[in-house]
């Protein structure tokens, strides 16, 4: 690899890359991971800025602040003309002495468009539509959110603690930080950002100000939850140098420490050092020791960005970390939290199998008929839209797949069986039903439905072949492949639909379909037929 010209090894295809942080660290982050040409690039940005134009915007309008969120989206515009034009304008502050002053476009463009959406994150994708991101920016929660600091050193007493809040004022506080905590403590996490972190076949975690841009994100109830489950590879990025305030006089190895005081669950695969920045042999037997805390490998390299005259700044070079991502992540894997995954799918099939082969024949008889059809669409159609009223205020319990316990999978798998027996019910449908009943997101009830028709489809068209026998001509092995072939793709397209759909949307609309079609059956058979 050349690291003055930017020639890397590329992730594999298909590398889902998520990277939580804040400002200007998070900025070099992302500028290092597009080198690498990942399939997505989504940033998860801390919410808690409360100075200077974002400051002035959740004040006045009750926001979450937008400057690291647009720090970001200039991060992943193209680098092309058009490209580079936008990234200024989103960076550019207007000047004078008016209301807009100090202002940057970027910022007001964002709470414009909240204004108008009524949606964070949906502003943050029209923004990233107009100016060709090349990727995605999420906020790690919806809401504004406070820093709160326990800080010493403000008195003479070194061992009184004083509570400092406000990021500005943590971060330029003249005392040592201990600890720190969010205002509310209950932040809801947002959805999407979940949902990328579980999808990301590699995580990245810093470098930025410690306590206010990076541990933050450890904070949010759910965040640790994902990451201790989720499957990707994670590598912590830690700061060149101690900042004046919130980490003066950190050593590489106190911010490793200081993560898992704030999140004790917490755990990496890699951490990436600056080779200059921990020259000495015990400093980094001891930094070996907090990273193997957390279950991560040193990566000891240059990363350290040098001006014209070869000068070190105190910054990250986005060429250098690309190059460095590119070695620790090597080697990409699915990890074993994938296999109790398919472990839980296979259980969920069980009841509709044993039901499914042992009256299969006496199901076909009772059963197949347009009256039972009509009445499972409107009774499922009900059951969509009650289900969904009930959990109109409620906030599931499992926002992953990763999280689905067994005893929901089991749950969603009796559901299951209701399709393999009543025909009109639709068995995505029930176990959809299912999941939301017993605890699942939308997102995750629909995902695992898509996952349990894998073998549930697979068993029932391998039952139907071998009942009308294992003989096939030519032709019929032809149009059988191009209609598995045709079934295949439009499956894929749908699926791509329904999740991006399912996103905005609850199922009653689905509810009130099967109810006027359920109707529409019963009139055909009543009054026409």
């Amino acid at each position: 690899m050349d690291t003055t010209t930017g020639t890397f090894p590329t992730f594999p295809q298909g590398t889902k890359v998520a990277s939580l942080g804040g400002g200007h660290g998070l900025f070099q982050t992302l500028t290092a991971v597009r080198l690498l040409h990942p399939d997505t690039i989504t940033a998860i940005v801390t919410v808690a800025d409360d100075g200077g134009s974002s400051g002035r915007i959740r004040r006045e309008l009750g926001q979450i602040p937008p400057g690291d969120l647009r720090m970001a989206l200039s991060a992943l515009a193209p680098r092309d003309d058009e490209g580079r034009m936008w990234e200024a304008t989103l960076q550019h502050r207007f000047g004078g002495s008016g209301a807009l002053a100090g202002h940057a476009v970027g910022n007001m463009l964002i709470a414009g468009l909240y204004d108008i959406l009524q949606s964070e994150v949906a502003a943050l994708d029209v923004v990233a539509k107009l100016i060709r991101a090349e990727g995605r920016v999420l906020p790690v929660c919806e809401q504004p959110l406070e820093i709160e600091a326990e800080v010493g050193g403000l008195d003479a007493d070194p061992r009184i603690v004083r509570q400092v809040r406000g990021q500005v004022a943590v971060a330029t506080t003249v005392g040592s930080v201990r600890r720190a905590r969010l205002v509310p403590e209950n932040a809801v996490a947002c959805e999407e950002a979940m949902t990328a972190l579980q999808d990301a076949d590699l995580i990245t975690l810093g470098p930025g100000s410690w306590f206010t841009s990076v541990v933050p994100h450890l904070l949010v109830p759910g965040v640790t939850d994902v990451l201790e489950r989720c499957t990707g590879m994670k590598i912590v990025v830690v700061n060149l140098d101690a900042e004046p305030g919130e980490t003066a006089g950190f050593t590489a190895e106190r911010y490793l420490h200081i993560l898992q005081q704030h999140a004790a669950s917490f755990t990496a695969d890699v951490v990436i050092v600056d080779e200059h920045s921990v020259p000495n042999e015990a400093d980094r037997t001891y930094l070996a020791r907090a990273a193997a805390n957390i279950g991560a490998k040193l990566a000891f390299h240059d990363v350290r960005e040098e001006d014209s005259s070869g000068y070190y700044k105190s910054r990250h070079d986005p060429k250098k970390l690309a190059a460095d991502l590119t070695g620790s992540a090597r080697g990409l894997r699915l990890k074993p939290e994938a296999v109790p995954l398919w472990s839980k799918i296979l259980l969920a099939c069980v009841p509709a199998a044993v039901v499914g082969l042992s009256l299969n024949d006496w199901i076909d008889s009772h059963f197949y008929n347009p009256w039972t059809v009509a009445v499972m669409l409107i009774v499922f159609g009900i059951a969509f839209i009650v289900v969904e009223n009930r959990n109109k205020h409620h906030k599931p319990k499992t926002n992953d797949l990763a999280g689905i316990s067994y005893a929901q999978a089991l749950w969603v798998g009796l559901f299951q069986v209701t399709a393999a027996v009543l025909p009109g019910t639709s068995r995505s449908g029930a176990t959809i039903l299912g999941g939301i009943a017993v605890g699942l997101s939308r997102a995750v009830a629909a995902e695992f439905t898509f996952f349990l028709a894998v073998p549930a489809m697979f068993g029932a068209s391998l039952l139907k072949i071998a009942k009308h026998g294992l003989s096939f001509s030519g032709h019929e092995l032809a149009v059988m492949g191009s209609g598995m072939l045709v079934s295949f793709t439009v499956s894929i397209l749908a699926i791509k639909f329904l999740m991006s759909y399912i996103k905005r949307h609850d199922f009653k609309v689905f509810g009130w379909y099967r109810i006027v079609l359920g109707l529409l059956v019963i009139a055909y058979f009543t009054l026409i037929k």
